[in-house]
């Protein structure tokens, strides 16, 4: 009589106990990676300044191993499974008192928040630095700063580039549309957007024969600067706001409390537009 049944049969009894063994055993298993979510809303996703800022978090959130979530701001957008929000919006704090109501950390960007940690561009040293650049080129009699203040950044640039005019004696005027310059008026400080693309334009235009120090839009820095409408530009650096940012809420999430960051901002001329540790403010889609 054949052995190989006997031995089939054995062998299937062995697996059989075996199987049943380790189904008792308590064999180590990898854990599913955790899903830690954090949010960043925003009042657009267009433009360089929403890319860089977006990209500068992500960079962050990815150092800490976390993933960002980011959604353009719409009233009654829930912050459901995240764990904190960053908002970078026009009027940030409606929805910073809707989020602290139910329980999520918030931190704003690119906004003083008296009431909330922040974000934000050092505007008021940046303006006296601004200053400083233009009384490097021009005697004091022949500036004149246009006060642009509506707006909170540029409240707090007026509010340091009049400082320092003040000091040495620098007219200051309101900004309005056709502001009339004084006589000899070789060079205008601008603490505005709105005020920097005007005189920018006046300069452009031929009414206008000095030399424009300002914070233009984005999208007109460069050609600004290489026209010669732009003397100097004061530029954020929206990369690394959203670094410190993502870097804020994630301390104010996992402490419970976190002071104030505060970002550079830069110069930019058109002597310095091309070096290297500049090129990436200037020309931001080149990163």
């Amino acid at each position: 009589m054949s052995k190989r049944p006997w031995l089939i049969a054995g062998c299937s009894l062995l697996a059989a106990a075996f199987i049943m063994f380790m189904g008792f055993v308590n064999i180590p298993q990898d854990a599913p990676p955790s899903l830690t979510v954090y949010g960043l809303w925003i009042e657009r996703d267009t433009g360089t300044f929403a890319m860089q800022l977006r990209k500068g978090m992500e960079a962050a959130a990815a150092q800490a191993d976390i993933t960002l979530s980011v959604s353009t701001y719409a009233e009654g957008l829930s912050p459901s499974g995240l764990q904190g929000v960053a908002l970078w919006l026009d009027d940030p704090l409606p929805a910073a008192e809707k989020l602290r109501s139910q329980g999520v950390p918030v931190v704003i960007i690119d906004r003083e928040a008296a009431d909330f940690p922040d974000t934000r561009s050092n505007d008021r040293s940046a303006a006296v630095e601004l200053m400083t650049h233009a009384m490097n080129q021009h005697p004091s009699g022949q500036l004149v700063l246009l006060d642009q203040r509506n707006d909170s950044r540029f409240l707090a640039r007026a509010r340091g580039a009049g400082l320092a005019a003040h000091t040495h004696g620098i007219s200051v005027l309101p900004w309005e549309e056709n502001v009339n310059l004084p006589s000899g008026c070789q060079g205008v400080v601008t603490t505005g957007e709105e005020s920097t693309a005007a005189m920018m334009r006046r300069k452009a235009e031929g009414t206008y024969q000095g030399k424009v120090y300002g914070v233009p839009p984005e999208e007109e820095l460069v050609p600004g600067l290489e026209s010669g409408t732009l003397a100097a530009g004061l530029v954020d650096s929206p990369f690394t706001l959203g670094v410190m940012g993502m870097e804020q809420l994630i301390r104010l999430r996992t402490t419970g409390s976190t002071e104030d960051q505060i970002s550079p901002m830069w110069i930019i001329t058109r002597e310095n537009m091309y070096l290297p540790q500049l090129v990436k403010e200037v020309f931001p889609l080149l990163h």
